[in-house]
């Protein structure tokens, strides 16, 4: 988690954790592993009730040195939303 928010990911938009699913540890980590993170947005909620934030899920995966996958998992957290652009789309 430190990793998440030490890698600013949001650019200086804070991000309120509220949920970790699906945690897999698919492979040991040892000690000197180098290990790599990838995250993907899988889908972005806006709040009906407080259009200034929103809901964003990420399916996070997580590869050592040798390209294998050893955790996987989806994280829920809340930030803050744009404003709406022309015609009421979300940006």
């Amino acid at each position: 988690m430190r990793m998440f928010v030490q890698s600013g990911g949001y650019g200086k938009t804070p991000v309120v954790g509220m949920g970790i699913d699906e945690l897999r540890w698919q492979k040991p980590v040892r000690p000197g592993d180098t290990l790599t993170v990838e995250r993907e947005v899988v889908e972005v909620t806006r709040s009906r009730t407080r259009p200034d934030r929103g809901m964003i899920r990420t399916r996070v995966q997580v590869r050592n040195q040798d390209g294998d996958v050893v955790m996987t998992l989806y994280t829920l957290g809340r930030v803050p939303a744009r404003q709406t652009g022309i015609a009421g789309s979300a940006a």
